[in-house]
């Protein structure tokens, strides 16, 4: 059962969100944990050919309560594209987790994809029982460069604000975090079990990214599953189906 949200995140502005419980009631323990999912970026909640979506249905059916939001400049949720940043996606994140826990969840199972495990690494709390991080970014400025092909921003792109690519409007302000933030400080607070999943052949987010997880993430429990063959977004449905399992088995053991 899926309700969709406006959340207020500031002045005149809000998040598209959707939350979405099992029809079945749940023991307590499940009623107070909630999975919530965190997209890349460029991306939206439905990305990935509605990636969030299948898992949405997966763990609905399992008695799992489910989150997904748009962060502001992407999706349904207020806000331009060109204004995204890494600052205003963690005050949506947060706001997000506020909500959550007004609503009674108490302990949080992240799911983030791209750049979504960037902000979910980059928001860690202390009630996350696990984590599962899809073809995850952890070095910003290799993936500025590997997604985005930024060498310099011109004169004329600084006074507009933003760098157009493939049609869409990359903000000079996030691509000017990317290149300063170094996110090796929220990888070391990650002792939550961790779940990895990434495509050998991704083009836009590189399994190069994985040696950054392998060295800081103190979790005792790391499982890394990396797809010979899969490209970013993993979508060939062999691997959708091999994705979809290991998240519901790694779920079911940790949650």
């Amino acid at each position: 059962m899926a309700e969709k949200l406006q959340i207020d995140v500031g002045v005149d502005q809000s998040i598209t969100a959707i939350h979405s419980v099992p029809f079945q009631p749940t023991s307590r323990r499940m009623e107070q944990t909630l999975v919530l999912m965190s997209h890349g970026f460029p991306g939206n909640k439905a990305y990935h050919n509605d990636l969030y979506g299948r898992i949405e249905t997966l763990l609905n059916n399992r008695g799992y309560h489910t989150f997904r939001f748009d962060y502001r400049g992407c999706g349904e949720s207020d806000g331009q594209e060109k204004n995204f940043t890494l600052g205003s996606a963690c005050e949506d994140f947060q706001s997000a987790l506020y909500w959550s826990k007004s609503k009674g969840y108490k302990r949080f199972i992240y799911i983030g994809e791209g750049l979504g495990s960037s902000l979910s690494t980059m928001n860690m709390d202390l009630d996350v029982i696990a984590c599962i991080m899809l073809w995850p970014v952890f070095d910003l400025d290799l993936y500025r460069k590997s997604a985005f092909g930024i060498t310099q921003i011109t004169e004329a792109q600084m006074k507009a604000g933003y760098v157009e690519i493939n049609d869409r409007r990359i903000g000079v302000n996030f691509l000017a975090e990317m290149a300063k933030i170094d996110i090796r400080y929220a990888i070391k607070e990650i002792f939550a079990p961790t779940l990895i999943l990434h495509g050998a052949d991704d083009k836009a987010v590189e399994v190069e990214q994985l040696d950054l997880a392998r060295r800081y993430i103190p979790a005792k429990r790391v499982e890394i599953t990396t797809f010979h063959d899969g490209i970013h977004g993993l979508p060939q449905e062999n691997h959708r189906k091999n994705m979809m399992f290991q998240i519901q088995q790694f779920i079911e053991k940790y949650a």
